[in-house]
């Protein structure tokens, strides 16, 4: 499982007796040194701005999440706000907002071939998905290939077909994608 790695880590180190409380502190160090590696000037071998500030940062961590991005980033070096925030999320695991960006989120690591974010960004559109938002997150899913996202929208328009139609602005988003819908 996820501590597997971990475990052997400890193993490694010559940590003979290994429980799950050890190993967890070990993986909180280890993130938290990563984290720790963000804007770090002296290690870093690549930096790029948004909103005229340097961020520092390092080729072999983007490259591991999104090689396009990396690419982009290393030819351009000026990013957006969204990639600013895939930064933090690749050093820290976290974005500030982050359920008020996913949709975004979530197109831009289909664009980006980031799994693990899309799969971040799926599962909580899927936990928060409802009636008065359902269409959106279809529409979403359908551009950004994400399967368990158009299965879960699909099987509740199936069934609140009625309710999301009193919404007000379910004509406009038929009209304006109704290559999806």
């Amino acid at each position: 499982g996820e501590l597997s790695f971990f475990a052997t880590l400890c193993i490694i180190n010559g940590i003979k007796t290994i429980n799950t409380k050890m190993c967890k502190n070990l993986k909180d160090d280890m993130l938290h040194n990563i984290a720790a590696m963000l804007n770090d000037k002296d290690s870093s071998d690549l930096t790029c701005s948004v909103n005229n500030k340097n961020i520092f940062i390092h080729r072999v961590f983007l490259n591991l999440h999104s090689e396009l991005l990396c690419n982009k980033i290393s030819l351009d070096g000026s990013i957006s706000e969204i990639e600013r925030d895939v930064l933090e999320f690749i050093y820290t695991g976290n974005i500030a907002d982050f359920e008020k960006k996913c949709e975004q989120l979530l197109e831009f690591s289909s664009t980006f071939k980031m799994p693990l974010l899309g799969s971040w960004c799926e599962k909580t559109l899927i936990a928060t998905l409802g009636v008065g938002n359902v269409l959106e997150r279809f529409i979403v899913a359908s551009k950004t290939e994400s399967g368990e996202l158009s299965s879960k929208a699909m099987a509740l328009i199936l069934v609140e077909n009625k309710k999301i139609m009193k919404t007000g602005n379910w004509r406009k988003l038929v009209k304006e994608n109704n290559d999806i819908v």
